[in-house]
């Protein structure tokens, strides 16, 4: 069963020109768009770094992070150190980073450009990340559109406008879980004159939309350019609505491992199709949407609030702290259930189940892509705590550049106040 790493194996020497940009291509640079880049690639409209450079820099200067790295994302560093070893990949140009955390306002948002050799570029969106905040933001979906949205039309927009030579006048946007979702969101926003410029939009098992949204014309502009690719036994691709035809593939993994990129299955330069999706997601499908239909956008609301008001509870940010500590802060949670209605109860100790499931089947499988891999640094340390990365602004291009590095050590009330 070959993944995208055997792609890299069997296609890393072809050159865009030789074999064109595929699906394949498509998920790898939306997996990378994992790596923590603080301090590695340039902000928004402040230069642009190789990746085989970027690759180097993260191995040599961001041991800590490698090390410490529990989340389930953690893959990410070594399927860019095998891409930077390819002549496919090795000079791409990875640019206009921006990447932004605050709890206040519940955004966890990151998003970069690659610049390929063929004159075309890939605008990537990260999906969620390891954040409590992520996650919430996730679930926030439901009920609203939420800032990570904002943020991702924003800076897809102001990046078409950049001027100069050699800017890429065709782009690809694209992302992965969340990732997906912003990359739909933000394409939809673009002004209809520069929606020539997008070739295509990928979204990798990423959740969908408020039925509303999938109305509204500019939803409607851009949808014959959406990519819509997930596992057969998807979980987040199916959440809310979509009325775009799914690409099903084939995973290695089992249950909520598949979204896990690296366990999708490649033939050549594709996925391998599955005959459709499994029974199983078929009913989480069903289920999730006749509960959705049930409950008012008020009560989706009151419901986030008290299910992520348990895991706050226990004053972790990331899941890899619940993961890590799990006898510590098992019992503070589901002591703390016994408050909430029946309703909320049930669902939130299933997806606290859920939860620890994800992060520690995630995370073995990632620890075995990074001990395969020449030089890895994966080891024992615990996670000390989280960093937050430097921030920006939504709104024009100035406010991308002016704010890209500044670094925000405070959280909460105090990071709120200092923006007011």
């Amino acid at each position: 069963m070959s993944n995208m790493l055997d792609y890299l194996d069997w296609r890393g020497d072809l050159s865009f020109t030789d074999a064109p940009f595929n699906e394949v291509d498509n998920l790898l640079l939306a997996g990378i768009s994992y790596v923590e880049f603080d301090d590695v690639v340039p902000g928004f409209g402040q230069g642009s770094v190789r990746l085989k450079d970027a690759s180097d820099t993260v191995f040599r200067e961001k041991t800590d992070y490698l090390a410490g790295d529990r989340s389930f994302v953690s893959f990410a560093p070594y399927v860019l150190q095998r891409m930077a070893k390819t002549e496919r990949f090795k000079d791409v140009r990875i640019k206009n980073y921006v990447n932004r955390i605050n709890l206040a306002e519940e955004l966890q948002f990151s998003s970069m450009e690659f610049v390929l050799p063929d004159g075309t570029s890939y605008v990537a969106f990260r999906g969620t990340d390891d954040t409590i905040v992520g996650w919430k933001e996730d679930f926030n979906m439901s009920y609203q559109i939420v800032p990570a949205d904002r943020y991702a039309a924003n800076y897809l927009n102001a990046l078409l406008h950049i001027e100069g030579v050699g800017r890429p006048e065709k782009v690809r946007v694209g992302g992965h879980s969340k990732g997906g979702h912003l990359a739909v969101y933000a394409s939809s926003c673009v002004p209809q004159k520069d929606r020539k410029r997008i070739l295509s939009v990928y979204c990798n098992d990423g959740p969908g939309f408020q039925s509303d949204f999938l109305e509204t014309e500019k939803y409607r502009g851009i949808r014959e350019k959406i990519v819509s690719i997930m596992p057969d036994a998807a979980i987040v691709g199916v959440l809310l609505n979509s009325d775009v035809d799914a690409k099903v593939i084939k995973s290695s993994g089992k249950g909520p491992m598949q979204h896990n990129p690296t366990t999708w299955q490649v033939l050549g330069n594709s996925f391998v199709k599955a005959d459709g999706l499994a029974q199983g997601s078929k009913i989480f499908r069903e289920s999730f949407s006749k509960w959705m239909g049930e409950i008012s956008n008020d009560e989706r609301k009151a419901f986030v609030d008290e299910l992520f008001g348990i895991v706050e509870s226990t004053g972790v940010t990331t899941l890899s702290e619940l993961q890590e500590s799990f006898g510590t802060y098992a019992w503070m949670m589901f002591r703390n259930t016994e408050s909430l209605s029946p309703v909320t109860k049930k669902a939130a100790e299933e997806f606290l189940r859920c939860v620890f499931y994800q992060v520690k089947e995630t995370t073995t499988a990632n620890r075995k892509i990074g001990s395969a891999m020449p030089g890895s640094i994966l080891s024992g340390s615990t996670i000390t705590g989280p960093t937050l990365p430097g921030s920006v602004q939504p709104g024009p291009k100035a406010f991308f550049a002016e704010k890209q590095n500044e670094k925000q050590s405070e959280t909460g009330d105090k990071q709120k106040s200092e923006e007011q």
